[in-house]
């Protein structure tokens, strides 16, 4: 599932197998969570030369013993709740049916500021080893979205273990972070290495800082609906930057066109690729510029649209150093 993960937040409330209840912070301090002691954090594991590990898009939350085993996930979706929020909803989770059931939303609930959307299956589908009990879409205040899931055993079902432990009431357990969306014409800061850039957002949406072992990644995301694409842009601070755009299909580089710009005061060179009409695929640019003799920035533009490939190139070449 691509913007969605299966995530979910069961507010467990849960009793008396369990101590006193622990405070995590989830997507980077997007939200808090209050579960009960028992469960542990995982973040995704990458590879060596991916980056860091982080629970700034997606994190589990796990209970595992005595063959009772809850995931709860929590996942960004890089999207905004509009007027439309509740049938964008339902068919975003018309492509969960490939799970073996159907999905709908069963209630909408607002507490603490936040909009829960729950969403049930028709069936448990007890037959596999871990299942979706249900899920939930947020709307937090900022009204930006998240997502999440509650994955349990088999035996948590046998075992009666969710009537007898479990409480779900997620806004029990659920309160708002630190962390909130970008607006439109806000000011943004972003440090790489010993240099510190500054932007003016595009659009509303997000800025995600993702950090390798030998460089930095900068990631700006467009918050549009949940089921409309997005545009995007990126800042690779590094030694190896990739030609994104040399790496396409022939059918994509056949319109690679290149163009001359400047960025911080100095000439840089433009590769652009935008589809013809009868072509689908994103409106896209790069450059690349040389901090040093070892060192680039790579900028790559990803847009849904022309005028929002120039929007961003805009940005970009409005770039500032501190």
């Amino acid at each position: 599932m691509k913007r969605i993960a299966l995530s979910i937040l069961t507010c467990l409330m849960l009793s008396p197998t369990f101590a006193q209840d622990s405070i995590f912070t989830g997507l980077e301090n997007r939200v808090n969570l209050k579960l009960p002691n028992g469960f542990s954090k995982k973040l995704q594991k990458t590879n060596i030369m991916g980056p860091k590990p982080s629970d700034r898009d997606y994190v589990e939350y796990v209970y595992d013993k005595d063959s009772v085993k809850i995931t709860i996930t929590l996942q960004e979706l890089y999207a905004k709740a509009g007027d439309q929020v509740e049938d964008d909803i339902k068919k975003t989770i018309l492509n969960w049916s490939k799970m073996g059931t159907t999905f709908s939303i069963a209630s909408t609930t607002v507490a603490n500021d936040i909009t829960y959307y729950k969403i049930v299956p028709e069936k448990l589908l007890t037959e596999k080893p871990s299942f979706v009990k249900e899920a939930y879409f947020m709307k937090l205040p900022d009204n930006s979205m998240v997502s999440t899931f509650t994955m349990v055993s088999k035996s948590v079902i046998d075992k009666n273990f969710l009537s007898k432990n479990v409480t779900v009431n997620m806004s029990k357990i659920l309160t708002v972070g630190s962390r909130t969306s970008n607006k439109k014409g806000d000011e943004v800061k972003v440090k790489l290495a010993d240099t510190t850039l500054v932007f003016t957002m595009p659009f509303d949406g997000m800025v995600s800082p993702l950090k390798g072992y030998s460089y930095t990644v900068i990631k700006v995301s467009e918050l549009n609906r949940l089921i409309a694409p997005a545009s995007e842009f990126s800042m690779y601070y590094g030694r190896h930057p990739q030609h994104i755009l040399d790496e396409m299909s022939p059918e994509v580089k056949a319109n690679i066109k290149k163009k001359k710009g400047k960025l911080f005061g100095d000439k840089v060179k433009w590769k652009y690729c935008y589809p013809k009409p009868n072509q689908n695929f994103w409106f896209m640019a790069e450059c690349f510029y040389t901090i040093n003799d070892a060192f680039y920035l790579h900028l790559y533009i990803r847009a849904k649209s022309k005028a929002d490939a120039l929007l961003i190139e805009n940005c970009i070449t409005q770039l500032k150093k501190e």
